[in-house]
């Protein structure tokens, strides 16, 4: 089985743009299987990426993956988010980076606002299936 948060979290790390913005190596804002940010985290910190499975298959005695992926781009304002969510996908959509044979944006990123634990922090929503092969 193909870990795909881990595979997902070593691409984006090997890219410049991406690292520009969320940090690099350990210190990086790029959380797997994840919804919600790390305990610590503000937005003021700069631009985090989570993103969690929410679907898909596999194929070839799961040797190929298609996850369909939610990303959650978080800034210090709805901007901010958005440049983040850009970076993603200019990254990714039409690409095979890295770990990933293939990416492909399925819904345009959505605002939104959190409402319950970190009330008021802004973020953009988005959706893509990668391709994973083992």
């Amino acid at each position: 089985m193909i870990d795909e948060g881990g595979a997902i979290k070593t691409t984006l790390l090997a890219i410049p743009s991406i690292t520009a913005l969320t940090g690099s190596g350990s210190a990086a804002r790029l959380w797997p299987d994840r919804v919600a940010p790390l305990a610590g985290y503000n937005p003021t910190q700069g631009i985090a990426i989570a993103w969690a499975t929410r679907g898909g298959g596999s194929l070839y005695n799961r040797a190929m993956m298609s996850p369909r992926i939610q990303f959650k781009v978080w800034g210090a304002d709805v901007v901010t988010a958005r440049q983040g969510y850009a970076a993603l996908v200019d990254a990714l959509d039409g690409k095979s980076p890295g770990l990933i044979r293939g990416a492909i944006l399925e819904t345009l990123g959505q605002p939104g606002n959190e409402q319950s634990v970190n009330a008021g922090w802004d973020y953009i929503l988005c959706f893509f299936t990668i391709w994973l092969v083992r």
